[in-house]
């Protein structure tokens, strides 16, 4: 079973005192991680530790637990697992659901 996290990626300091803020999947031995913004550190304590209440940060984390979803979703349905192929069906998953049953779009689906 794979752990999905938000995490604040300290291993590289950006312009501004900024860190990426990824989403770290963890699969086995496997580990994978996608870049979702930048933020600093204390901003990051602001949305996801202390979890303030204005309505950007509780956006924000609804977005960030939104992409959380999207991964487990496309984790679910992906075997064997491959790191490349996950990472082009997360970023262009929206495109490729079929939004009706003709034959053509569950083929190339």
């Amino acid at each position: 079973m794979a752990t999905f996290n938000i995490v604040l990626d300290k291993g590289t300091k950006l312009k501004g005192d900024k860190y990426n803020l990824a989403i770290r999947m963890v699969y086995v031995n496997d580990v994978m991680y996608i870049n979702v913004s930048k933020m600093t550190e204390n901003q990051y304590d602001q949305v996801f530790i202390k979890k303030f209440k204005d309505k950007e940060s509780i956006a924000f984390r609804d977005k960030c637990n939104g992409y959380i979803s999207k991964w487990e979703r496309i984790f679910s349905e992906f075997k064997p697992f491959n790191k490349t192929r996950f990472r082009e069906l997360f970023k262009n998953e929206d495109k490729s659901i079929p939004q009706s049953f003709l034959l053509s779009e569950l083929f190339d689906y």
